[in-house]
């Protein structure tokens, strides 16, 4: 898709992820000490840093017409948002990601296979 679903590394311990840019919960019980989190763009919401599930700043903006584009930097990682055209956040401003547990599709970190 474009823009391209959004990956983390982490390790998945009982269903919860962990990343440098933060800890969630997802709709599977596994557990794999090497894995990867994907969000499409367009699952994610900015949101103030606190009450995200993922913690950045924000990187850039473009607007795209009917959308803009943010990129924040989390914990090392570039996470796309897709936000209403009317967006408006300084670059470098604190904030956070957030986004429904069904919306996290999880793969093993060595080989790339779905986690369910």
């Amino acid at each position: 898709g474009s823009p391209p679903m959004n990956l983390l590394q982490g390790e998945l311990i009982d269903g919860r992820f962990s990343a440098p840019a933060g800890t969630f919960g997802t709709l599977s019980r596994a557990s794999n000490r090497a894995a990867v989190a994907g969000i499409r763009p367009e699952d994610c919401r900015i949101t103030a840093a606190p009450d995200g599930k993922i913690l950045g700043e924000v990187y850039a903006t473009e607007l795209m017409g009917d959308h803009t584009l943010v990129t924040c930097r989390c914990g090392g990682a570039s996470i796309a948002v897709k936000e209403d055209k009317t967006f408006n956040r300084d670059v470098g401003e604190p904030v956070g990601v957030r986004f429904e547990e069904r919306s996290v599709h999880l793969f093993a970190g060595d080989g790339g296979d779905r986690i369910r």
